[in-house]
Parts: C-alpha cells; structure tokens; sequence
C-alpha cells in the first residue's frame, strides 16, 4: 500500500512537471498495412516516452472536419496525400512540416523497402531518441508534445546496410536465443539498417587440438535426408560455446566456480544457447545431432521471418571449398559416391539448399575463401578448385529454383594474384563483399572499384578479436571506411563483430555513414606526376655514406606506401634496404604488403644484416592488372625505411632511389611524398550528439571532447595470446602505461554534473567500461614485474631464493590478486548484455584458467617460501559490489500472439527479498504486478502472455529489492520512463 501511494505521488508530480503542448492525432490509411501500422505505433511510442502524452492513431482516408496537428503516416500514393504528387523511391523517406486545409500537418512517408520505417525512426531521433543495437535510448528530460518544423527527404547511400555478427566465441551470437536474435534485429531498420549474415565455421577446423566446427547454422547433407516438414533424419556434429566447451583458448569451467559474484549471473554450469542444453560439449547421439538442426532451423526460421517484417534482408554461408563432414563423406561413400567429385559436391550444395529453403527465409548465401587467404600464400590449384566449387554451387542453388542468391565474401576480396578474378567467371547476379584486411586495420579494397555491374558490399571490422575484452573507439574509421566504399561504388556497408552495447558509438557512426557523408572533409587527392609514382611518407629523406653505390646512398624513413602506375602484365619486383641508425635489432620493424599480399612479416633491418650493410629483397610473377603496382609498408616498431626500387618488366623497367632529391645513372630521384591517407575521418560532430543524447546537455560537450580525441586511440591492454582477448604481459612500470588512461580521471570528474537516472547509468556503464581496460593495464604491468622477478629468484643462489620470494614476490604476487578484484570488479559493475556475459568467460576461461595468469608461479613461490601462499592470494567466489538488476536482452517489438520472456539478473551481497515486475497498458491504467520466479542463483524469469499485455502495445518496469533494503529499478529512469513493446 505504501509503495502505490508513493507510486501515485510519482505519477502526479511528473503528470505536473511535463510539459503538455499541442493536441495531435496520428492519421493512418483505412486500410493501413503492417508496415504502416508499425510505423504509426512507434512513433506514438517514442512521443509518449518523449512527452509522457499518448497520441491517439486514427484510421481513415480523409482529414478530419475539426482542425487539429496532425502527422500522417503511410506510403505516398494513400488518398490523404496522392494529390502532393510526391514519388519516394524504394527505401526513400520524407519528413515534412505542412499545411493541408488547415491543418498543421506532419508527414511520415515513404517508399517501399523499408522506407517508411526509416522515416518513423527518424522522427524518433528529431525528438531526441537515439538507437543502437543493445537498445533504445530515451533522454531523461521530457519535452512539450509539438509538431518540430522539418523539411527531409532522404535516401540511403548504399542498397543493403547491416551487420555481421560472428560466431565462434561467447561474446557474440553463441550465447543468443531467439529472443536475442528478435531484439537485435528490430534495432536494425531504427537505425537505418536492413541485412543481418552470419558465416559457418566447417568440420576439420581444429584450434589447438580442439574442434571450432561445424556449426548449426547450416546442416551439410543430402535432400533425401531432409523431411517434408523440413527436419532432417540424418546429421554430423555440430554445435556453438557453452562454458563447458574447450576450444579457442576458453577452458571448460563450471560457472558455479566464477568469482567474486560471477557465478550469480548463470543459472546453469554449462551456460550456453538454449538449444545447446544437454548437447556440450557436443550432441551425445545420432538423434540430438538432429535436434540440434532441427532447433536452430526453427529458431532462425522464426528470427528470420520476423526480421523480413521489418525489411530486413539475411544472410548465412559456408566456407570453401566445401568441406563435408567426415560421417556424411562415409554415408557417400557407402553409397558408391566420391565425396570430392564435382557432381557428388553439387549434390550435397543442391541439400544444404533445400534445407535452408524448407527452414528460414533467405535472401543471400555467401561463400567465404578461406582465412588463410589473407594470412598466407594461396596456391593457383586452391585458386582453381575455389572457382570451380563456386560454380558447382551456383548450379546447385539453380537446380531448386534458386530461392535466394548467391555472394561470396572472406578475408579478402580474392585471388592474391588478382583480386578481380571471380569477377569474370561468376554470373552478375552473384555479390561480391569481403572484410577489411588486418583485422580492420587496413582501408576498404581498392579493388571493389575495379568491379562493376554486380552487387559489391564492403565490410569493416566494428571491433577486433585479439582486443575483445577491451572497448574499441572506431568511430573515424568506420567514417573513412564508409567514404571509400562509397568512393569504389560499393552497394553495400556492413559491419563485422561480437559485442553490442559497449561497440554502440561504433556501430552507430556506421550506421550514419550508410545514409548521410555530408560531414566528409575535402582532401586533396595525390596525383602522379612525369615519373608516374606516387610516395607516401611520414619523416625526411635520410643521407648514407657518399661512397656507396645507388640506391644506398639515401633512404626514406617513414615510408608508408609507392604507388606505381606501370603497363599491366608480369614485373619482378626489387626492394633496397640499409639500415642507417640502428644496431641493436627491435628498434626498427615492420612488414611489406604487395599488391595486397604480404611477402615479408616483421622485416628487421639490423637483425638480418647489421647496421649500414646493403641488402635487397627480390619478388618475381607480380601481376598489375589495373595499371597500379602498390608497396605498402606496415609499421610494428620505429619507422619503416627503404632505399629504393627496380621493378622490370616486358614493356617497363624503373629503377627509384628512395629520398633522393637527384637522379644518378639510370636511377630516378623520389617525387615529394604525400602525407599517408588516414584511417580516421573527423568525429567531432559526432560524438557532440552521441553524448548528449547519452548523458544530457549539461557536460556533453566536455564528454564529446574527451571521446573525440580516444576514438582510435585506446591503449590496447589485451590481444590474441591462445585465444582471443588475452591480457597481455607488460614489462614496464605502471608510470610508462598510466599516461594512456589519464583521460579516465578527467572523465570520472564529469560524473558530478550528470543529472538523471539514465544518462547517470549510461555514464557509469562507460566509466566502468574504460576502469575496467585501465584494470588489465594494471594486471599486465604486475605480471611482467612478478615475471622478472621469479626469472631474478631463478637465477639465484639456492641461500638467497627464499629472502627474494618473501621480500619481492609475495608482495608482486598479492597486489596481482588485488589488482584482479578491482578489476573483475569493475567488470561486474557494468556487465549488461549477453556479450558482456561472454567477457566475464573470457577473464574466467581464457584468461583465469587457460592462461594461467594468477596463479601461473604459485607452485614455484610456494616451495621457495616453504609455505602456503596467503588466503589473500586466492579470490572467492562472494560478491562485494552494489546490488545490481540486469536485464540482458531487451524485446522492444513483439509479433502477434507472441510471450514476452523476461530475464533478470541480480549481483547482491544481502540475500534477495524478490524481484517484481509491473506492466500496464501503454499510457493508461494501473500497473499489474507479478513476482518474477528465482531460477537459480541470481537468475530470475517471467513469461507474459499476450492475455496479460491485452495484445496491445505496454510498458514495463522492474524492482529488485534485497532484505537490507536496498532497491534498483529496470531501466534506471523507472517508473519515469518506462521500457515499452510495440505489437507487430
């Protein structure tokens, strides 16, 4: 009774404080479609959330008599608005602020595709609303109701748009259930997004002696296997992550053995997808290999025909060539048939086919080169079987009435030989895409330009994988990447990852660049000169001994790229290299790409040859085949140098002294270089509106500058050591690392003056976020000082080993284990979506138990000491931090007649009083009440059914409350502002 009058009290106060505006009507067509339908009904609900006023949504075909502010919403051809004579092309919008016998009139139209959903999302962001993948995020200020004054028509500046969330780790789609899927998905085309793909890992795909394939994603085998109801009767293996598989570094643990309150956040010890339940680390018989295609089958068929709702296009594919698992390559062979013959292949194509067809809606299957393309040389047999297994598929798909198209995609965008190769043997109709090379580190191909009357989709990297558990500030990039897909005449922009929420700046500056480049900066574009090469340089020109010969004679230190534009054909290609400063080897290397290959890694001048000795590299058969000969020069440590060049050919020879101001002989002297292109475009702007919409107006512009001027340059704490996301060991003190992280106090000093409940929770999500990374700097720069340390004690005499272990390592070693808290802690203080659960993993399985780092010293301290190591260097498994609710997976747009499952987490130290839920209709009525159930641990579910929710569009808040008395809410604003479901 208390707790509803102080309920009541709230209501009152902020029905008071909110500012009313004018009275308006949504206008939707008598016959309105679903699309039109969802339209209206989302922006009727982010008014409301805007302005606490729920608009009514009237359906008819003519204004109303009474003169009202109206918006109107629906396709441009509807009886309201066809006299306009506007014309919208497909996926085309319009806002508009108008006069219509007198009315005041707001239009929503657009064009088919999608276009009408853009406009609606984007009258959300008018109002303030912000969208990104782990959610909606609505100011905590109300405004007036009024109609804003807008004149926009816009269309996207690429066809498809959207995101690649990879398989293979619990950071990403591995840990989603269907729900995850729909939640992800309904965020797409409010950002203005319409394709979502995943890639399958193959069979016989082994990561340190463990399988990372197959996958479920798509089932491998032959039609007769498959059923009418599109279940199959016969499978290999397959499966995706739990916490009980051993593969990519991840060792199997039981989350009930998580510390320091982890284990409160897992209901089950092998913690994975639901339709891995009982099937870890793989499906036990022949019946649960069939069960699991059959769940997975289901559950994208349901995900991917919501996702075609909301004009959102999908995507799954297999690597090539073609690997068929062993046990469906044994059923062949028991039938007569070579697993590697062509038409045995094309048969297995034609069932994975039917089975996609019989299971999800699909739009495309790409076909990806395999990873060791862009790592590796690739041999003109793997080149040959690779063309000929895409052409067995294309006739494959064809075979069944080719139900959706064909793309291909991989590390790169083709042959290292030439990169345009597939581009004429494949039909027009098959896309052509790849991902960024090096991780994203490298631009968007080139060779996307060269292609032409085919469907192109570039792909950036939204994060990497060697940093997962670290944030990843690439907003710039993604700008720049997005600029020169657009440059090559790319049709498509799509973002690769794991992560969510804590990408959300990321993925919503690539998101932005798919629509509107307005901010893009003018540059001057290099221009080749008489000699037809191009330097690209970041320091001067260096002098060596005058007695030695062309080209050693000078070199160009900060080399970055030559561009030559050479007759296409065949070139042997020499490189000159002296060493001009250095002796010691590691103060200057790097690597060398050619023509997108990568002939030399980490090339050490002075490991190789010592100090002021000549040296040359020597590459034969390098084909131009777009009158561009391109070196690129990689840095790792110090600043690349080279003295010069002699490219041959049969219809061209050049010999360049790198740094030289004058030809001598026959060599010719360098052009002026250019500054190398940046990889990051300006993101001011940007992150101005970020943060305000994040965290308010009263700091935002301080905030803004602070992420400004880290996007691109987060000091990098982890990286791929045996598995993703690996702490990486430093050998220097803390004062050589802390000025990386200086930036974190500056922002922790802004905390003060943010105001509301949910921008102070978006605020700490990020300060903890950036803690956190500081928190493994720190763990890495004690386990380099405990490394030397036991290395010291090592080389000891046996009377001095235990005087240093007490006096030195002991104490390295507890600060490590106090040093690991604050930092799991941190972690805990902002873990918020599934892929924050799946970081928690990697600290525990990759990092804890794989690698060791804790207690990798503890036997050797243990027997210099002569006795156990303290309590104190051991973490427990208790939780010391606030109470904590955690709603992971956020629905925010439901199908007809479908349940809400909701699922909360609670980290408390007190025990659980219970945790409730209070939902009502959206705008209107009391709030009904129902108890979540405690499942284990501190996981708590509920399930609300559509009797419960009156089928209707609702909203709905969380309590959780433990017996000390304290509170938290979900979301942070509550009952303020609400979370609220739209009805499809």
């Amino acid at each position: 009774m208390r707790y509803s009058i102080i309920l009541l009290l709230f209501g009152l106060f902020f029905a008071v404080c909110t500012p009313k505006g004018e009275h308006v009507l949504i206008l939707l067509p008598q016959n309105a479609s679903d699309r039109e339908h969802l339209a209206a009904h989302e922006i009727r609900r982010y008014l409301y959330q805007r302005t606490d006023q729920l608009v009514e949504i009237v359906y008819s075909d003519s204004l109303p008599d009474e003169t009202r502010s109206l918006i109107i919403v629906g396709a441009p051809d509807r009886p309201v608005v066809s006299k306009l004579g506007i014309r919208l092309q497909e996926q085309e919008y319009l806002l508009k602020t108008t006069a219509l016998d007198d009315h005041r009139v707001l239009l929503v139209l657009g064009g088919e595709e999608g276009g009408l959903l853009y406009g609606a999302y984007r009258f959300a962001e008018h109002l303030g609303v912000r969208f990104y993948l782990h959610g909606d995020v609505i100011p905590d200020e109300k405004i007036a109701l009024t109609l804003p004054q807008l004149n926009e028509q816009r269309k996207p500046l690429f066809e498809l748009r959207g995101i690649h969330p990879f398989h293979d780790f619990p950071e990403g789609p591995d840990w989603w259930n269907l729900d995850d899927y729909k939640a992800v998905l309904a965020q797409l085309p409010k950002m203005g997004m319409n394709f979502f793909a995943l890639h399958t890992y193959p069979d016989n795909q082994p990561f340190e002696g463990e399988q990372k394939g197959p996958e479920p994603v798509v089932w491998i085998g032959q039609e007769n296997d498959i059923n009418p109801d599109g279940t199959v009767n016969y499978s290999s293996q397959a499966r995706h992550m739990t916490t009980h598989t051993n593969t990519w570094g991840y060792a199997k643990m039981n989350t009930s053995d998580y510390h320091l309150g982890a284990s409160l956040l897992f209901e089950r010890d092998d913690f994975g997808a639901d339709y891995m339940i009982n099937r870890t680390p793989w499906p036990a018989t022949a019946q649960d290999r069939n069960s699991l295609f059959n769940e997975f089958g289901d559950l994208l068929g349901d995900a991917f025909a919501f996702s075609h709702e909301l004009s959102v296009k999908t995507c799954v594919g297999t690597e090539l060539t073609l690997t068929i698992p062993q046990v469906v390559k044994n059923r062949l062979a028991a039938q007569g048939k070579n697993p590697d013959d062509h038409a045995t292949v094309r048969e297995v194509y034609q069932g994975m086919f039917r089975w996609i067809e019989k299971n999800y809606p699909l739009d495309y299957y790409w076909l990806w080169t395999h990873e060791g393309w862009t790592w590796q040389g690739v041999s003109d047999e793997e080149v040959a079987a690779t063309e000929a297994d895409l052409q067995l598929a294309y006739q494959a798909l064809n075979n069944i009435g080719k139900p959706f198209n064909l793309a291909t995609c991989g590390w790169v965008l083709g042959p290292p030989k030439d990169r345009t190769q597939f581009d004429r043997i494949l039909p027009n109709d098959v896309a052509f895409s790849a991902i960024n090379r090096q991780l994203g580190k490298e631009p968007v191909d080139r060779h996307f330009g060269a292609i032409q009357d085919r469907p192109t989709w570039a792909i950036p990297w939204l994060e990497d994988d060697p940093r997962m558990i670290s944030p990843q500030l690439w907003a710039g990039r993604m700008r720049q990447d997005a600029v020169d897909a657009l440059g090559y005449g790319c049709s498509g922009l799509l973002g690769i990852h794991w992560r969510t929420r804590t990408l959300a700046p990321t993925v919503a500056a690539l998101a932005k660049a798919g629509w509107d480049q307005r901010w893009t900066t003018a540059k001057q574009k290099p221009t080749f000169n008489e000699s037809n090469i191009l330097v690209f340089a970041t320091a001067e020109a260096v002098q060596i001994d005058a007695e030695l010969e062309p080209p050693y004679t000078t070199v160009r230190e900060g080399a970055s790229a030559y561009h030559f534009k050479l007759p296409n054909g065949f070139y042997t290609v020499s490189m000159f290299f002296i060493e001009p400063t250095f002796t010691e080897e590691g103060k200057r290397v790097f690597s060398i790409r050619l023509q997108g290959d990568r002939p030399i890694e980490l090339y050490d001048i002075a490991q190789a040859v010592g100090k002021g000795t000549p040296t040359e590299l020597t590459f034969d058969n390098v084909q131009v085949n777009d009158g561009l000969l391109v070196v690129d020069f990689m840095v790792k440590v110090g600043r690349p140098c080279v003295a010069g060049f002699y490219i041959r050919g049969e219809r061209q020879t050049l010999r360049l002294n790198c740094g030289a101001a004058e030809g001598a002989d026959d060599w010719l002297s360098e052009p002026q270089p250019f500054e190398p292109p940046s990889r990051y475009m300006p993101v001011d702007d940007f992150y101005l509106d970020w943060a305000k919409a994040n965290f308010g107006a009263k700091k935002h512009r301080r905030i803004a500058a602070i992420f400004t001027r880290m996007d691109g340059y987060l000091h990098e704490p982890a990286q791929w050591i045996n598995g993703p996301g690996g702490i990486q060991t430093f050998y220097v003190g803390w004062e050589e690392l802390e000025k990386h992280y200086t930036f974190i106090e500056e922002l922790s000093a802004l905390r003060t003056g943010i105001s509301g409940a949910g921008n102070l929770e978006r605020f700490d999500y990020w300060l903890y976020v950036f803690q956190f990374m500081r928190a493994i700097a720190r763990v890495g720069c004690t386990l380099g000082e405990l490394e030397n340390i036991i290395k010291t004690i090592e080389t000891s005499g046996a009377d001095e080993r235990s005087a240093l272990a007490r006096e030195q390592a002991l104490p390295a070693r507890l600060r490590l284990a106090d040093e690991w808290r604050d930092m799991q802690q941190y972690l805990l203080s902002y873990v918020d979506t599934p892929g924050d659960l799946g970081t928690l993993a990697n600290i525990e399985q990759h990092n804890w138990l794989a690698l060791n780092l804790l207690h990798r010293h503890d036997e050797k301290l243990q027997s210099w000491l002569g006795e156990p190591l303290p309590q104190s260097a051991y973490l427990s498994q208790e939780y010391s931090g606030a109470l904590r609710l955690i709603v992971p997976t956020k629905r925010t747009i439901l199908q007809q007649h479908e349940s809400l499952n909701i699922k909360a987490l609670v980290l408390s130290q007190s025990e659980m009083a219970g945790v409730t839920l209070y939902w009502r209709t959206l705008g209107a009525g009391e709030f009904s009440v129902k108890a979540l159930e405690h499942i284990n641990r501190g996981v708590y579910k509920t399930v609300l059914q559509p009797d419960e929710y009156a089928h209707a569009d609702f909203e709905y808040y969380i309590i959780a409350e433990n017996k000390a008395g304290e509170k938290q809410h979900y979301p942070a604003a509550a009952p303020h502002i609400n979370h609220t479901v739209i009805i499809l």
